[in-house]
């Protein structure tokens, strides 16, 4: 039974990853060059991806330095680029959980 929470869970992570790259590849597919205009549609992306308006801000203020830095030269720059992000802020915010049994985890989510 425990399992099949689970595997809802990683299931449900599963199909919000495909969908955001999904989304943010037809933005950088329908742009031959970084503007203004490219980087709104890809807030947006982000911001209905539910990541989070402080993560979204983050990358968004990143992606820009990169562009400033000549780290992104082009479009098809930004999802490596994003990749790294992204997975830097996860291993940043690995911490150890001690457990002391009897332990209760409570997990909520908005879409069930």
């Amino acid at each position: 039974m425990a399992f099949g929470f689970f595997n809802r869970i990683k299931d449900g992570l599963e199909k919000t990853r495909k969908s955001f790259v999904k989304n943010v590849e037809s933005i950088v597919i329908g742009y031959a060059q970084i503007d203004d205009d490219f980087l709104d549609d890809l807030e947006a992306v982000m911001l209905t991806s539910d990541l989070g308006p402080k993560t979204t801000e983050y990358l968004m203020r990143e992606i820009r330095r990169g562009v400033t830095e000549g780290i992104i030269n082009n479009t098809g720059d930004v999802m490596p680029f994003m990749e790294d992000r992204i997975t830097e802020m996860l291993v940043d915010q690995e911490d150890e959980i001690t457990l002391h049994h009897p332990e209760v985890i409570l997990v909520v989510g908005v879409n069930g």
